[in-house]
């Protein structure tokens, strides 16, 4: 499955400095690749406009999800996750692009179990970002 453009950025703005290091992937993730790990997904986008303002938006819809071994480092990289990504989308930074997160962060335990019966934490993080074409 390749990136699309929205993704391939927020990859690039997450980067390695989180305790995922590389292991940033877009829309799923193998079961079998080490923990921790971020999966980005654009759940929807659509042109947008601010009132008032000539310039051409798009609106993302995105998820990020942290998956760890247990919910507090699930937690943490889904918080540095979006840190990074605050960092990069503001529109006196880069001139492109702002985001908010609209919801609470989730939390999904870890499952205990042996094989395929053990799952573990994910935080889920959803952000809006508007970013300038």
């Amino acid at each position: 499955m390749s990136a699309t453009p929205i993704e391939a950025k927020l990859k690039t703005w997450i980067g390695t400095a989180t305790a995922a290091g590389s292991r940033v992937y877009c829309g799923a993730r193998l079961q079998s690749t080490a923990l921790p790990a971020i999966v980005v997904e654009v759940n929807s986008g659509s042109a947008a406009s601010l009132y008032g303002s000539t310039e051409n938006l798009d609106q993302w819809d995105v998820s990020i999800r942290a998956v760890a071994e247990t919910a507090f480092e699930a937690q943490n990289v889904a918080e540095a996750a979006v840190a990074k990504i605050n960092a990069h989308s503001d529109f006196t930074t880069d001139g492109k692009s702002v985001c908010y997160e609209p919801t609470y962060r989730t939390i999904e335990e870890p499952v205990l179990g042996e094989g395929d019966e053990a799952q573990p934490a994910i935080c889920t993080a959803t952000v809006i970002i508007l970013h300038r074409i």
